[in-house]
């Protein structure tokens, strides 16, 4: 029972490494291993469980409910790497989520700028002439 949290999130890295999974069920090998961390009290295993979630999603999907869900899991690692004292991790996920925030606004400007559909035919935005 000690080791399980790891073994789930070994083996959620090498079904990302596979390719021969669903996404969904390697997000859950690392929410069940961040669980099993935290029941057991690997303070370190919960957040390192959560931080690699976050990475999965980010790199798996696109869109803005991906970044969401991301953010969410790196949140939650940050808290925990918090309450653990692991001070310059906590800075380093900092950066990856203002990285994050700053893509999934130019992502939302950019699908919103690009073209607009009218009277079934793509039409340049008037506000971006030279697209």
């Amino acid at each position: 029972s000690n080791f399980k949290n790891k073994l789930l999130l070994l083996q959620a890295e090498l079904e990302t490494a596979s390719g021969k999974t669903k996404s969904s069920e390697i997000i859950h090998l690392y929410r069940e291993s961040a669980r099993i961390a935290k029941e057991e009290g690997f303070t370190q295993d919960e957040a390192l469980a959560q931080e690699k979630a976050g990475y999965h999603v980010l790199h798996m999907h696109e869109g803005t409910n991906t970044a969401s869900e991301a953010q969410s899991h790196f949140d939650q690692a940050i808290k925990i790497y918090e309450d653990y004292g692991a001070l310059l991790k906590v800075e380093q996920l900092k950066k990856v989520i203002s990285r994050l925030d700053y893509t999934v606004q130019h992502m939302a400007s950019r699908k919103s700028n690009i073209y607009q559909k009218s009277s079934g035919s793509w039409l340049m935005p008037s506000s971006n002439p030279g697209l």
